[in-house]
């Protein structure tokens, strides 16, 4: 099959966060499958085109956005099997006149909206010809509204799949009413498909006009149709619940690898662990912890944010500091949490260290050397920390949401195959019970319970071989509905 993606980011290009390295790894795990690969990015300006090895191809394609015609230029390059196509435009660089008077947010669904019809515009003037386009997140969820209506008539519209990822709505792309007005839609698409509260939503763009809709695990799929995490397009998924599929993400295993991790104190493997003894020193000494078998050490990779469990750490911290265990964090994001675990860190150094930066290498090292991996998130659509962690023989702590409740097989309701522990009630009294079951069965006698769930961790796959199965017979099922004209909702 010829498989055409789009969306805002993808590493190595252009990265703000872990979806930029989801699409990398679905993308290149597809290529290896056999299929025909290509995908459609925006040509921000920090992406090294010399480096990358990007060529123009000599197009120069205007296109209407309120009086105005934004122009941009397409550049090719060949990543992994993959053909990578950025899309370059001064106006989606730097707003256009027009743009120049507009809000942050006007400029951003302006640029986007730009940016989603340039994908088709694209494809045609390349004659690229998918069987299958997939688009990711709110950013160029409005492709699929263009192509059903502004090339309602073209062979694009009729004979190609189409299927829309919804990573988190938490972001939702909401803009004013006037981005619609200056993207020359049909008034009627606005009336009737996209209007959100007196705005538009480019999200309802993916969810109205794919046809199919896929989410980042099972438990998330559910969870967006039947509860406040659906962020107000309840009723709209809902009527595409049976279009619905969660489906997993990945991790780029090669990356990550006790094995061969360049990162860390000393590699190890699931039947030679010895290296993780000596990461965890290493990591100790680093945070200024005195070396302690008996206490266990606990980490975090995470953004600083309300989302991510920090409210009820906060909560339960007096309790957690009467028990033995060891904190560190890594992470950047709001400021209120900065200050908030600097406070914490002065007044508990023995037991708590935060690391506020981005730091690849002590990302690395703490997956390496922490014994237990805590992500008490309140939302958490699919997550790869936890499955990160548990191929490195970090047994993963979370609160049972998303893609935490697919992933992580609570210990303690089955001790046989029990991958870490999954608290379901989202409280500082569940996330304490947590870590005295946790901190119990660590500093048991033998230690063979703990052992064994080290192993049952590092037993799991955690790839993209099965959900990039999964994904291409998903491809197959929407094409085969496309050739035979029958609608999916």
């Amino acid at each position: 099959m010829n498989i055409l993606f789009a969306a805002s980011e993808m590493s190595p290009f252009h990265k703000s966060g872990e979806r930029a390295d989801v699409i990398r790894t679905l993308v290149r795990k597809i290529a290896e499958l056999g299929h025909e690969v290509s995908i459609i990015l925006p040509g921000y300006k920090d992406i090294d085109r010399h480096y990358f090895g990007f060529k123009s191809l000599d197009l120069e394609i205007p296109i209407p956005i309120a009086r105005e015609l934004w122009t941009f230029s397409v550049y090719s390059a060949q990543w992994d099997g993959v053909d990578v196509y950025l899309l370059e435009n001064e106006q989606f660089k730097r707003g256009s006149r027009q743009s120049d008077v507009l809000s942050k947010d006007t400029k951003d669904g302006l640029n986007y909206m730009f940016f989603s019809r340039a994908i088709i515009e694209t494809i045609l003037a390349l004659d690229i010809k998918p069987d299958v386009i997939h688009v990711h997140e709110w950013q160029v969820a409005m492709t699929f509204a263009y192509l059903s209506t502004l090339y309602k008539n073209s062979e694009l519209n009729k004979k190609t799949a189409r299927i829309f990822t919804i990573h988190n709505l938490g972001f939702q792309g909401v803009f004013p009413e006037s981005v619609f007005t200056m993207s020359k839609l049909p008034r009627e698409v606005y009336e009737n498909q996209l209007r959100y509260h007196g705005n538009v939503s480019f999200t309802l763009g993916g969810i109205y006009y794919a046809d199919a809709i896929s989410t980042v695990s099972e438990t998330y799929a559910k969870e967006i149709t039947e509860s406040e995490l659906g962020m107000g397009f309840q009723s709209d998924l809902k009527n595409r619940k049976n279009d619905i599929h969660g489906i997993l993400n990945g991790i780029d295993c090669q990356e990550w690898n006790p094995e061969t991790d360049t990162f860390i104190k000393q590699n190890y493997s699931i039947n030679d662990p010895a290296g993780k003894y000596e990461c965890r020193k290493s990591l100790s000494k680093q945070c200024g912890f005195e070396a302690d078998d008996t206490i266990p050490l606990f980490g975090m990779v995470t953004k600083l944010n309300d989302l991510k469990g920090f409210d009820i750490l906060e909560k339960a911290s007096q309790k957690l500091h009467e028990i033995d265990l060891r904190l560190v964090i890594l992470g950047i994001g709001s400021y209120e949490w900065y200050n908030t675990l600097q406070h914490y860190q002065e007044l508990y150094p023995d037991r708590l260290k935060v690391f506020l930066r981005f730091d690849k290498r002590m990302e690395h090292q703490i997956y390496a050397g922490s014994d237990v991996f805590l992500m008490p998130s309140k939302i958490e659509p699919c997550g790869l920390g936890q499955m990160i962690a548990m191929r490195y023989g970090t047994i993963p702590m979370v609160h049972a949401t998303g893609g935490l409740a697919d992933t992580v097989i609570d210990f303690c309701d089955d001790p046989e195959n029990g991958t870490g522990i999954a608290f379901k009630d989202y409280s500082p009294d569940a996330l304490i019970e947590s870590v005295m079951k946790v901190i119990k069965t660590f500093n048991s006698s033998d230690r063979k319970q703990w052992i064994k769930i080290q192993k049952n961790c590092m037993s799991q796959d955690c790839s993209w071989n099965k959900s990039a199965a999964k994904y291409v017979e998903l491809y197959k099922f929407i094409c085969l509905k496309k050739s035979t004209k029958t609608t999916l909702w």
